[in-house]
């Protein structure tokens, strides 16, 4: 009953669990090779917005590095965003909701990735594409530079390597 209240039947609970378990890992993926002017311990993961593949995020017991990952649901304007998240996760954003956030986040160091930005935007460092299970993602390098967090080149040449077809 809980899953057809939400908008996903039982036939599409699983895909929908399975494309989010591989949005973690590449989440997870992409924090691990992504560091701070001061290493965060736990990392703090705030998920903004209406998501679609955020479940497997937000539940206990990850780990990056053997550091563990909290994640939290918090409202786009919600001021303790860039004070108290060390990766920001938002789904689908208005354009106005994406300034909130840029400005909120604006001379913290916060590492920013989407699951609903397909022009990869200003707002976000990591535009993911999510196709059935498989996950890619495109880079904004100048949203990158502006953050204050250092990324591994060799996780900003995956982001250019051409997308599935869907």
């Amino acid at each position: 009953m809980l899953a057809m209240g939400c908008g996903v039947t039982g036939a599409h609970a699983a895909p929908v669990a399975d494309a989010a378990a591989a949005v973690s890992r590449v989440v997870q993926g992409i924090v691990s090779y992504t560091r701070w002017p001061t290493p965060p311990a736990p990392f703090r993961l705030c998920v903004v917005g209406q998501t679609d593949y955020a479940d497997g995020l937000l539940q206990s017991g990850l780990q990056i590095d053997e550091v563990q990952l909290r994640a939290q649901r918090m409202a786009i304007d919600d001021n303790r965003l860039g004070a108290e998240c060390d990766v920001v996760y938002s789904g689908a954003l208005t354009e106005s909701e994406r300034t909130i956030l840029r400005t909120d986040l604006t001379g913290h160091p916060v590492l920013t990735i989407s699951e609903h930005d397909p022009s990869c935007s200003d707002s976000n460092a990591f535009c993911l594409a999510v196709h059935g299970t498989t996950v890619s993602f495109s880079v904004n390098l100048d949203s990158i530079a502006r953050s204050g967090v250092r990324v591994d080149p060799h996780v900003l040449l995956l982001g250019r390597q051409p997308r599935p077809t869907p």
